[in-house]
C-alpha cells in the first residue's frame, strides 16, 4: 500500500493574487491580510442565449431543407425547371447559412462574445418559418449586448 503525501494547500491572496501557504496570515507580496479570492457568480444567461440560437438555427435549417425538397420535387416536371433550380439553390444557401447560428449557440455556451454575436447577426438574415428565426435572433442580440459582462472576450484563451 503506497502512502502519498497530500499536496500543501495554497491560499490565493484576494488583493494581489499571490500564492501563499495555508498558515500565512499576511501576504508575502503585498503585506495585506489574506482574504480568500471570491469567484464571481455566473448566471445561466449564456445558456438561455444558446437555447434561443439553437431554436433559431434549427427552425431555419428545417425550413430551408423543406425548400430544397420542394425544389427537387418540382424538378420532375419540365415546366417548372427554372423554378426548381431557384428553389433548390436558395434552399442550399439557406441550409449553409443556418449552420452559423448553431455554431453561435455553441459559442454562447463557451461564453465567447464575438462568436455569439456573429451567430445572432447571421440569424437575422434567416427568416425561418413565419420569421421566427429573425425574432429569436433579434432578442438574442439584445440580450447579448445588454449583458456583455457575462461573456468573455474571444481573444482570451480558455
Amino acid at each position: 500500500m503506497a502512502w502519498t503525501v497530500p499536496a500543501p494547500k495554497v491560499v490565493m491572496c484576494g488583493n494581489c493574487e499571490a500564492e501563499n501557504g495555508p498558515a500565512d496570515v499576511f501576504c508575502f507580496r503585498c503585506g495585506r491580510r489574506i482574504e480568500p479570492m471570491r469567484k464571481e457568480a455566473r448566471s445561466a444567461l449564456p445558456l438561455w442565449c444558446a437555447v434561443l440560437m439553437f431554436m433559431a438555427g434549427g427552425l431555419a435549417l428545417a425550413q430551408y431543407m423543406l425548400l430544397t425538397l420542394v425544389g427537387q420535387a418540382a424538378s420532375a416536371d419540365p415546366a417548372y425547371a427554372a423554378a426548381s433550380t431557384l428553389l433548390t439553390s436558395c434552399g442550399m444557401i439557406g441550409m449553409i447559412l443556418s449552420v452559423v447560428p448553431l455554431v453561435g449557440g455553441i459559442m454562447c455556451l463557451r461564453r465567447s462574445f464575438w462568436g455569439a454575436l456573429s451567430g445572432s447577426l447571421v440569424g437575422l438574415v434567416l427568416l425561418g418559418p413565419y420569421g421566427i428565426s429573425t425574432i429569436l435572433s433579434l432578442v438574442n442580440i439584445i440580450i447579448i449586448l445588454l449583458n456583455r459582462a457575462e461573456f468573455r472576450p474571444s481573444h482570451l484563451p480558455y
